[in-house]
Order: structure tokens, then C-alpha cells, then sequence
């Protein structure tokens, strides 16, 4: 099966859609959860996050695989058959996996009730009961992963999202209002959460089989399939596990050594710079299935151009939010929260965490263009070196420096990345795009939306309106964002040519 490439431009707008509003779903509902829930058992839901980053190894390990594959498959690599029996061995495995990930959570539920967080008006039931309904709702959700790959990796990004913002509002807005108006408790948000992680599975599951052909025969469990996946697999999960001790490190001690109190402060902060990701995965995951037909092909010249295009997108896309989050985290978090405690205690590591993310965030297109590849093993290797070097610094720095010394590491960890595997990438492939990378893609978009938010926080006027300030907020990033753009020359050059493209159509005849 080969088809022709469809729009990126038209993929991008569809997962900006559906990621932003994913993105500001998540956050608009954190107030109502604190307000329901209070602090300590806010602070569950960050060990839920934690929960879903180490239940995401599988979905790390499979879902880029199978995102590579049903890209493959679009280029004529698979025939209906092998492409059916290959999503059914991932289900099959899947399945057994996330099976054993449940009954261990049931198994050592109460011990980590009892032994591992500190809580002081939670019973250990119902920290018990909480763990168990979230690994249900974490198992869910890797299984939605490997379906959500194969829906990319077909190039189905409109249906996709359209489907991810439904499925959102009704996990986070139906939370809301099951506490509300049923029960304010952390037992109703995870049964909340788990009827919807329930529905958006057996949804995406329906989407997935429907937009596959039918295969001459009924799908069947095949290990040559995943043979097939498994040394690509292999290097992706490597890379996913040392990823994890690297950005979950820190949560785990935090989670042992701080009140959960204190420790939802740090969730807080965590969550916002995580939604930075809704800005990265639009732009990853509308180029990787290109990346991925363009190497197939072995056309090296318009990779080149499509992976700097890639690059500045993202840049573009990233810097300017993430540079106001560094620089304006107290004001936002005030605004926010309308808590200045919050703020207080949270607006420097929030600044941090998001310079972090910004550094991880640009390293996602070389990230995907050794994907598409098929090389996983750099990313690994990296990481390692990562964790042997800077994981001590966790053991030593947290219990002294709590939140602040754990996103310190961040940043400093995501600084070292970007300079060794970068370098180490370029050597093998593309190698004569290394600086333009640097200094074209990453550090001129970067420099020109800095200086704006650098300014606007010197000019911030000591006292104004909460209306005012959003507005002020907003302007800032609108105008870090221009320049940005006028900084990256791919994304400058297509601008200028959409609008004399414009200018012409609107020209009298």
C-alpha cells in the first residue's frame, strides 16, 4: 500500500487543535480539584503522574515502533495482512503486560500506603484504594498510547484529535463535576477517571481497526511480527527507562521525603511545565511519519530541508511559552491560583522546570529523525551516561534543596543531553547540518523570544489589574512568538510567502 503524502500544514493545525485544548483542559480544572479536594489529596494526583510516567515504559517502547510501521505500511513495507497480524501481537502483549502491572499495584497498594508517603488526615485505605484505581487508569492509558501511534502513524491526525478533545473534556470536566455534585474525594476522581480511560480505549481501539484494510484473513498472534519491532523496541524502551529515573527520579524521593502537602506544590509546578508537551507533540508527531517516508525513500535532500523546517516549527512553538513561564512564574501562578503561598513556594521551581523543558523540548525532532531512522540505541546511550553522572546528584541534592534542587537537575541534565547526543547524531546522519541546527533552529529563535520577555518583566508595571495583567501576559507572548518567527528562516520565508500568496488572490483582476 502506498499512498501520497498528506498535508503536514493540515496534520500540524489538527494536532495543535487537539493537544491545546488537551492542554488547557488540564490545567483549567487544577483550582476545582484543589478547592474539592484540598492539598494532601491533590497531592495523589501527583503520585498518579508518576504512576503514568513508569506504566509509559510500554507505551514508549511500543508505540514508536508501531508509529514507525504503519508509516512503513503507507509506503508500500507491509501488506494488510502482516500490518493486522503485527497490531494484534502489540495488543496481545500489551494486554498480559498491563495485567501484571495492576496486580502488582493491588499487591503493594497498602504497603506504600503505610511505608512510603508521609500523610497526616488521609487513612491508609483510601491511599490504598487510590493507588490501585490509578495503576487500572494508567494501564488504560498505555493501551490508548499504542493505539493513538497506529492512528499517527496512518496519518489520521484529524479524526484522532477530534476524538482526544471529547475524551478530555469528559475526563477532566466530568471529574470536576462528579466532585461537585457527587462526592468531593479522591476515591471519585479515580473511579471518574477509570470509567473514562475506559471509554476512550474501547474508542480508539474502533478508530484504529476501522482505518486499517480488512486482511485476507482473521489477525493472529505472530512472533515474527514482533520480532520484526523488537531490536527497534528494544533501544526505545533502554532509552524510555533511563528517561524515567532521570525525570521521575526526583518525584519518587520528594513523594518519600515531603508532606504531601508540600509535595503537591511541586505537582503544581510539574503540571504546568508539562503542558510545554502540547506544544512538542503536534509538531513531532506530524513530522515523524514523513521523516519516517522520506527515509524510506531515501530522499536525504528533502529530509534535510523537512528537519530544519521541523526544527524551527518547534522552536517557534516552544521558546516563547516557556521563556514566559521562566520569567513570569510567580505572576502566573498568582493569577492562576489566586494563592500567593502557591506561588511562593512554587514560582522558582516552576521557572526552572520550564527552562528544562524547553531544553528537552528542541531535542525532539533530532529525536524522531533517528527514529524514523530506525536507529534507538544513541538516545539510550546518552541517557545512561545521563543517569551514571547525575543520579547521585538526586540522592544528594533533593533531601537538601527539595523542589529546587530537584529541577536544577532537570535543566542541568537536559543541557548535557542537548550538547553530547546532538553532536553524536549529526556524525551519522545529516552531518553537515549539525550548526545550522544550533544556531539557526534552536539558539536565534530562542534568543529573539528571550529578549522579549526579558523586557516585558524590566518594564512590568508594580501594580495593575488581574484583567490587566492576563492581557499584558498574553501580549507578551504574542509578541515572543513574532519574533521568534522572524528569527527562524524557514518559518519566515513561509509566512512571507502565505501572505503574498494572500495579497494576490485579493488583487482585482
Amino acid at each position: 500500500m502506498s499512498e501520497p503524502l498528506p498535508s503536514v500544514r493540515r496534520n500540524l493545525l489538527a494536532n495543535y487543535v487537539g493537544q491545546g485544548w488537551i492542554a488547557i483542559i488540564n490545567l483549567a480544572f487544577i483550582p476545582v480539584y484543589l478547592a474539592q479536594l484540598g492539598l494532601e489529596a491533590y497531592g495523589l494526583i501527583g503520585i498518579f503522574g508518576i504512576v503514568i510516567a513508569c506504566a509509559s515504559l510500554l507505551d514508549a517502547a511500543i508505540t514508536p515502533a508501531l508509529n514507525r510501521e504503519m508509516a512503513r505500511f503507507r509506503s508500500g513495507e507491509h501488506d494488510s495482512q502482516s500490518i493486522a497480524d503485527l497490531l494484534r501481537s502489540v495488543e496481545i502483549v500489551s494486554v498480559a503486560i498491563i495485567a501484571a502491572m495492576v496486580l502488582v499495584a493491588w499487591l503493594a497498594a497498602d504497603w506504600l500506603a503505610m511505608r512510603w508517603l508521609t500523610r497526616s488526615s488521609l487513612s491508609p485505605s483510601v491511599v490504598s484504594q487510590a493507588i490501585f484505581l490509578m495503576s487500572i487508569v494508567a494501564g488504560s492509558r498505555v493501551a490508548e498510547g499504542i493505539y493513538r501511534g497506529a492512528l499517527l502513524g496512518l496519518e489520521r491526525h484529524l479524526p484522532l484529535n477530534a476524538a482526544m478533545i471529547v475524551l478530555s473534556t469528559l475526563r477532566n470536566g466530568g471529574a470536576a463535576l462528579a466532585l461537585i455534585f457527587i462526592s468531593p474525594t479522591i476515591r471519585t476522581f479515580f473511579l471518574w477517571q477509570a470509567l473514562s480511560s475506559a471509554i476512550g480505549l474501547a474508542t480508539l481501539a474502533w478508530m484504529t481497526h476501522r482505518a486499517l484494510p480488512r486482511p485476507p484473513r482473521r489477525a493472529v498472534f505472530s512472533k515474527s511480527a514482533l520480532s520484526s519491532i523488537r531490536n527497534f523496541s528494544a533501544g526505545v524502551l533502554g532509552t524510555a527507562l533511563l528517561a524515567l529515573l532521570l525525570t521521575q527520579g526526583d518525584k519518587v524521593l520528594l513523594a518519600k521525603l515531603l508532606p504531601l502537602q508540600l509535595f503537591a506544590y511541586y505537582t503544581i509546578a510539574t503540571t504546568i511545565s508539562n503542558s510545554l508537551y502540547q506544544l512538542i507533540g503536534p509538531v513531532a508527531q506530524s513530522y515523524y511519519p514523513r521523516f519516517t517516508e522520506l527515509a524510506t525513500r531515501g530522499a536525504a535532500e528533502t529530509l534535510a530541508t523537512t528537519y530544519h523546517q521541523a526544527a524551527q516549527v518547534l522552536s517557534v512553538a516552544i521558546a516563547p511559552a516557556a521563556l514566559l513561564l521562566a520569567t513570569f512564574s510567580d505572576r502566573i501562578l498568582l493569577l492562576w491560583t489566586r494563592d500567593p503561598e502557591v506561588a511562593a513556594q512554587a514560582g522558582p521551581v516552576l521557572s526552572l522546570l520550564a527552562l528544562g523543558t524547553l531544553v528537552h523540548g528542541v531535542q525532539h525532532i533530532p529525536y524522531m529523525l533517528q527514529l524514523s531512522r530506525g536507529w534507538s540505541s544513541l538516545a539510550a546511550r546518552v541517557n545512561l551516561g545521563a543517569v551514571l553522572l547525575l543520579f547521585p546528584a538526586f540522592v544528594w541534592l533533593v533531601p537538601r534543596f527539595a523542589g529546587i534542587g530537584a529541577a536544577t537537575i532537570w535543566l542541568t541534565t537536559n543541557l548535557l543531553c542537548m550538547f553530547v547526543t546532538i553532536r553524536l547524531m549529526h556524525r551519522q546522519v545529516l552531518p553537515d547540518e549539525e550548526a545550522a541546527w544550533y544556531v539557526c533552529d534552536v539558539l536565534a529563535v530562542v534568543a529573539a523570544a528571550a529578549a522579549v520577555t526579558l523586557v516585558a518583566r524590566w518594564m512590568w508595571p508594580a501594580s495593575a489589574t488581574r484583567a490587566a495583567e492576563i492581557s499584558l501576559l498574553v501580549l507578551t507572548l504574542l509578541v515572543a512568538g513574532a519574533a521568534g518567527a522572524l528569527a527562524a528562516t524557514a518559518v519566515r520565508d513561509r509566512l512571507l510567502t502565505l501572505t503574498r500568496t494572500l495579497r494576490s488572490n485579493r488583487a482585482p483582476r
